[in-house]
């Protein structure tokens, strides 16, 4: 089955492009942003969070205007630099985007001075649940920066979040006032999980060298993969999986090395999602058996 394009006004989300292979369907604004705000198949329920009331709201300093970022929710892409994190751009004008192989690039507005382009393309697979998504930076200044990509998913507050990591030389960090006695943290020899559903908020990065986290929830689970190059540095110690529980969402984030970018160069940093079935109840999983419930989707 061929991939559809199309332009939907939403009562919720404003301008947005609706993108399916017949199996999967993907929805991305286009008012602000960009945000995939949905990825999920057909009949299936939507696991993206999204911010409808406007509370998470933050002041930014990035631009010389009172604007505020809003989160607004889903997925969207960030960077942080050699000078600290990007992340609270006010992306709230609208996006450029076009149809490509099997998809759409979204060309994000950059005011000029902060000297980068971001796009983001969306690709669909004939005939299965999987999509890449495709994170591109281009230092459009005149001299080099450091630049890492941060691809940061929102999803609803249940069930629990996962994240594999090094088999050897593990790396593991506790942000804020989390703590390492917190009973909704299980860690094994190769993966980490948090259970999402209740409790404050936990902050936790992994040196995730398998290149591969999600989120379980009942009957779903929602991976996604992307490629650790052991090569490379890392922000933050060599971290390249974030999980963040907050009050009303969980933060979900896969990171790039931290690249020297030239002037006009792109870098890129790329996630393959799929969307799977499992057949346990989310409540009755044993933590510590994590590998036995779903070696089965593949994790």
């Amino acid at each position: 089955m061929s991939i559809s394009i199309k332009e939907v006004n939403d009562i919720n989300y404003g301008r947005c492009i609706d993108i399916s292979n017949g199996i999967v369907d993907v929805s991305v604004t286009i008012d602000y942003g960009p945000r995939i705000i949905r990825y999920c198949p057909k009949n299936m329920k939507n696991l993206f969070y999204y911010d409808r009331t406007g509370e998470y709201t933050f002041p930014q300093n990035l631009v010389n205007t009172n604007e505020l970022f809003y989160l607004y929710g889903g997925h969207r892409m960030w960077i942080s630099t050699e000078s600290g994190e990007k992340s609270n751009y006010p992306d709230n004008v609208p996006i450029v985007y076009s149809p490509i192989t099997e998809g759409v690039k979204l060309s994000i507005p950059r005011d000029i001075k902060q000297g980068i382009a971001l796009y983001m393309d969306i690709i669909l697979t004939q005939e299965t649940t999987n999509i890449m998504v495709v994170h591109s930076v281009q230092n459009i200044s005149k001299v080099p920066m450091e630049i890492s990509i941060n691809a940061d998913t929102a999803l609803c507050k249940s069930g629990f979040v996962y994240s594999m990591q090094s088999e050897k030389n593990k790396i593991i960090q506790l942000y804020n006032s989390s703590k390492w006695q917190d009973k909704r943290l299980f860690i094994s020899d190769d993966y980490i999980t948090a259970d999402a559903s209740n409790g404050d908020e936990f902050y936790i990065g992994i040196k995730n060298t398998v290149g591969c986290c999600g989120y379980v929830d009942n009957n779903v689970i929602f991976n996604k993969r992307y490629i650790h190059n052991t090569n490379l540095e890392y922000p933050n110690g060599d971290i390249s999986t974030k999980i963040k529980i907050l009050n009303g969402y969980i933060s979900l984030d896969t990171i790039s090395p931290l690249y020297v970018v030239e002037s006009g160069e792109i870098v890129r940093h790329v996630e393959s999602w799929s969307y799977e079935r499992h057949n346990y109840n989310v409540n009755d999983i044993d933590r510590s058996n994590f590998i036995k419930y779903f070696s089965s989707e593949g994790v």
